[in-house]
């Protein structure tokens, strides 16, 4: 992947700006400190960016929601190699092993989990209520912990059977939580 960063539009591209020179590469993928060397759509209202090994997902939060994979192994011919439709605008997303775990908010407040263990034909597994305006989610281990802004809570979700999460317990946290990070056995 390089010496690169990817930056998400509100719009409807993702592109890949050059970070370092690269020395004695060839000419597709030497580029300028700075220089923007690629952009392409990937949904509608891209939200969310992760980033595993030769693949960037984007959480499309459209009034449909998706996932958008797109393989950017060469940056300068980086695109969308496949997408998985969810069920409502999707907000945040957390790649772990083979799954996307991806949060949808208003209206469906769902965790949804996706199996990416082949990039170009991502399968929606299963998914679970998780709060209201489900927002931000981490995982480690079986469980999945998903922030719910309106809820003020935090769901925590089995997802041992990734056809089947199950909640496990919600915990209050206070005001609008919209992110989560997991560090040993903590929750922030």
């Amino acid at each position: 992947m390089g010496s690169y960063v990817r930056v998400l539009s509100g719009a409807v591209v993702i592109g890949a700006i050059a970070l370092t020179s690269v020395i004695g590469a060839s000419s597709v993928s030497a580029a300028p400190i700075g220089t923007v060397v690629n952009t392409f759509t990937v949904g509608i209202n891209p939200y969310h960016l992760a980033l595993s090994g030769n693949y960037a997902y984007v959480a499309n939060n459209s009034g449909t929601g998706s996932l958008s994979i797109a393989s950017i192994a060469t940056p300068a011919v980086a695109s969308v190699t496949s997408t998985a439709a969810l069920t409502d605008g999707s907000y945040d997303l957390v790649i772990s092993g083979n799954y996307a775990y991806v949060t949808s908010g208003v209206g469906v407040n769902k965790l949804s989990i996706v199996d990416i263990s082949n990039p170009t034909s991502p399968v929606l597994l299963g998914s679970t209520l998780a709060g209201t305006n489900t927002q931000g989610v981490a995982v480690s281990g079986d469980y999945a912990y998903v922030t719910s802004y309106f809820g003020t809570i935090v769901t925590v979700v089995n997802v041992t059977n990734k056809a089947a999460p199950t909640v496990v317990t919600t915990v209050t946290v206070g005001s609008a939580p919209t992110d989560i990070a997991i560090s040993g056995n903590y929750a922030y």
